[in-house]
């Protein structure tokens, strides 16, 4: 509750917070009844504070009424007087009391019209966002324009920093980070975590944190501390780091669903203890989850009817349209970020030869092989496509030319491991120089064209290596 006082011969104006049943204001506000005090100065009913302040100003004599509205006690009316013009009557009683109900009904509408405001200005902003997510079809996307408007959803002075979002897999054993607010700090905590967002992805059972918990239970968890929702993914050093940079003081996870299965989380960052998030926030919170669930939905609807378009039939990996699609993404991406991207073309050594010999349905299966074996050879956070013929193509974003010439040796152990009779070879090129600018205008032609460069130079050299430029 907090309090401001009136003094008839001089005026003094405080802002502070008063438990109800503490001090006179507090009294009057858990009784719900006018308190007279003759001496304020002096009353032990009264807080130190108030004590002194009275003395100060020579105010002793002190009047409180409550201010009474159908839902109960809204706050407390007082006024002090000072000793030379007498005590505190009935009269007065009665006088401030009628003034109470005139200032509460003030307050009880006021409060009501904010209310009021701030749901409209939520409803305005899930609208906003639900119309912005229909011609959304990338999840990263999507997840990034979730988590950009919970600043602007909740008021700048609620204490909501932002959010995160992290999506369940589609097997629902692993839980991936996708998109995190774009705060002014979100730089700094990036280079705290050491490595991109998206790679940071935990196996949720058993879980290890509660953003796991959430994922397994479907209920809501709230904590104080970074920590308890993001390790080990991020150390408990670094998560109290990140603490201390934003302000925080409260989170708040919240299971992101439709039609029931959990989707993913959303995680609320706060710069305020988790007991002050009102009734009206959490709801809206629930909300922002459920919107984010429905759209997270028909984007995997989408996909899922996409997908069928963008597969390889006999190896189930992505076809060459797909491949097209997302060099492009990462190259925009690699530019945006100002970080590396390497691209791999990978040959089967005397495929047709093989073909010729042992016929299609052999080479078929060393095609199927081969796919396995590279697929096994990459992060999750990498790409692995069907290129064309007996060729692959590996997308490896955040990784330079010593990166990827060491994906591209573990590639070509894996197919020579899978025992499949043929050999592989791999050529590759990085997108960005070494001082972090653009090989060239074109930069899709210029990294097919010196990958492929690079293949036809570890083929030229006796096949069965891997040469990156």
């Amino acid at each position: 509750m907090r309090a401001a006082s009136f003094g008839m011969a001089d005026v003094m104006m405080t802002r502070e917070r008063i438990l109800v049943g503490e001090s006179l204001i507090g009294r009057v506000a858990a009784e719900g009844r006018p308190i007279v005090s003759s001496d304020s100065s002096r009353d032990p009913r009264h807080d130190p504070r108030g004590r002194e302040q009275a003395r100060l100003h020579g105010l002793g004599c002190w009047l409180g009424v409550p201010l009474r509205r159908r839902s109960g006690v809204l706050g407390v009316l007082f006024v002090l007087r000072g000793h030379t013009q007498g005590q505190f009557g009935d009269d007065d009683v009665g006088l401030l009391e009628a003034f109470g109900d005139q200032v509460a009904i003030a307050v009880e509408n006021a409060a009501a019209l904010r209310q009021e405001q701030e749901r409209r200005h939520q409803l305005d902003t899930l609208r906003h966002l639900t119309g912005t997510m229909v011609n959304t079809v990338a999840v990263e996307e999507l997840a990034q324009q979730i988590v950009d408007a919970v600043p602007d959803a909740f008021r700048h002075d609620s204490g909501f920093i932002g959010g995160v979002i992290a999506i369940i897999d589609a097997g629902g054993r692993r839980l991936r980070a996708h998109a995190m607010t774009r705060i002014p700090a979100a730089e700094r905590i990036l280079a705290m975590i050491g490595r991109p967002f998206q790679e940071l992805e935990d196996a949720i059972d058993p879980p290890m944190n509660l953003l796991h918990e959430v994922a397994l239970t479907g209920t809501c968890r709230d904590s104080a501390r970074l920590a308890d929702f993001v390790t080990p993914s991020v150390s408990g050093l670094i998560a109290q780091g990140i603490e201390h940079l934003i302000g925080m003081h409260g989170g708040v996870a919240q299971p992101i669903t439709v039609h029931g299965p959990t989707l993913g989380v959303f995680l609320f960052v706060l710069s305020k203890p988790t007991d002050n998030v009102t009734s009206a926030e959490r709801a809206l919170m629930a909300d922002f989850a459920n919107t984010a669930g429905i759209a997270l939905e028909n984007v995997r609807l989408y996909a899922a009817s996409e997908q069928l378009t963008l597969m390889d039939p006999l190896t189930g990996i992505a076809n060459r349209r797909h491949f097209d699609r997302k060099l492009t993404e990462e190259i925009a991406r690699s530019s945006r970020e100002k970080t590396p991207l390497t691209l791999l073309l990978i040959d089967i050594d005397q495929f047709k030869a093989y073909n010729d010999t042992h016929g299609h349905q052999a080479g078929d299966r060393v095609l199927r092989g081969v796919a396995e074996a590279l697929y096994r050879s990459v992060r999750s956070t990498d790409f692995v496509a069907r290129y064309g013929g007996e060729e692959f193509a590996i997308l490896l974003p955040s990784t330079d030319a010593g990166g990827g010439r060491a994906v591209g040796e573990k590639a070509r152990r894996a197919v020579a491991d899978a025992r499949l009779d043929l050999t592989i070879s791999v050529g590759g090129s990085s997108r960005l120089a070494s001082d972090g600018t653009a090989l060239s205008a074109a930069p899709e032609a210029t990294l097919v064209t010196m990958a492929d460069s690079a293949l036809y130079a570890a083929k030229r050299a006796g096949r069965n290596r891997t040469i990156v430029v």
